[in-house]
């Protein structure tokens, strides 16, 4: 089984290396020889979005992380996929879940966050992992795996 992905662990990359440090670069070098700002400051403006990016994605990791040790941990199959057309990166679909997972307490659905997938992926061969905070069930987080074939 393979992670799937988030789209903030891909943007936060793409912002960070390919657009904003590169923009930085070029801009202290017109400001050098021209003394104009605009390539400096929309260097800084793709850095802090890649920044930016890259703190959700850590903050993502870290609360699924926490949950793993701490919390309950429940298989769920994925009922729906609901794509989000407003974020796109690359070829990939921007997706969220919706899941349903057998507890002791019945079927529980959730949510989950954002996630990219292939266009080429189906429900059934999505495999979602819930975990579940024993004080607040409100409080959970999703793992996406893409089943491989061998």
């Amino acid at each position: 089984m393979k992670t799937i992905a988030t789209p903030w662990e891909k943007l936060s990359k793409v912002f960070l290396l390919y657009v904003g440090l590169p923009l930085l670069l070029l801009g202290g070098i017109f400001v050098a020889i021209t003394s104009n700002y605009a390539l400096v400051l929309n260097g800084v403006v793709w850095t802090l979005l890649g920044m930016g990016s890259f703190i959700v994605s850590g903050l993502g990791r870290q609360s699924l992380e926490t949950l793993k040790k701490e919390g309950l941990c429940y298989q769920a199959e994925v009922v729906s996929i609901i794509p989000s057309l407003w974020i796109r990166v690359g070829s990939y679909v921007t997706v969220r879940l919706e899941c349903v997972a057998k507890t002791e307490t019945g079927d529980m659905r959730f949510r989950s966050g954002y996630f990219l997938i292939s266009p080429f992926d189906k429900k059934e061969d999505l495999l979602a992992t819930i975990y579940i905070d024993t004080l607040n069930f409100k409080r959970y987080s999703i793992e996406l795996f893409r089943a491989q074939e061998d």
